[in-house]
């Protein structure tokens, strides 16, 4: 509700995202919080700016090769309040630029010799995913070859944010 009542009065994204970690810090119990992430695309497609709070970097790919990547730089949202003060720069977009957060649970999947899928196997799945036929909804597939026949320990979730010109 915090969120589409500040929209609906052209509050800044900032803004917002530090009115919800008000919020989760007055609401949540002391050992809990929320890791999140926000972008914020101009209206006009030119620029994105993008707030980490403690989730892994969020990836920016253009052309099948990684442009930038949006690490964590606010604690997980219910930590602290105030939220520390951060700024944002805006990062011009082009076409088929494309935007991926996910969870921790992906980068954190373990094989059997207990090695994590990581960061970089991540950028390389996603880079491959941005420039062939290969579909997000293959990560299953490949973290599933990864663990073997450990079980899944956490929550597995990514998000593709692609800029299309109107």
């Amino acid at each position: 509700d915090i969120f589409y009542r500040l929209t609906y009065q052209n509050v800044p994204l900032r803004t917002i995202v530090s009115r919800i970690n008000d919020s989760i810090f007055q609401r949540l119990p002391a050992n809990m919080f929320l890791a999140a992430a926000f972008l914020e695309l101009d209206r006009t497609g030119e620029w994105i700016r993008v707030w980490n709070a403690a989730l892994p970097a969020v990836l920016w790919i253009r052309s099948g090769r990684l442009v930038h990547e949006f690490s964590s730089t606010l604690p997980p949202l219910g930590v602290a309040s105030p939220l520390a003060e951060t700024t944002c720069e805006p990062y011009p977009l082009m076409e088929d630029d494309r935007v991926y957060l996910f969870s921790d649970g992906s980068v954190e999947t373990r094989s059997v010799t207990g090695d994590y899928f990581g960061e970089e196997r991540m950028i390389r799945f996603l880079e491959e995913c941005a420039s062939s036929q290969r579909t997000l909804e293959s990560l299953s597939e490949v973290l599933d070859a990864f663990r073997g026949d450990r079980e899944v320990t956490d929550d597995i979730a990514l998000v593709e944010v692609r800029w299309m010109e109107p």
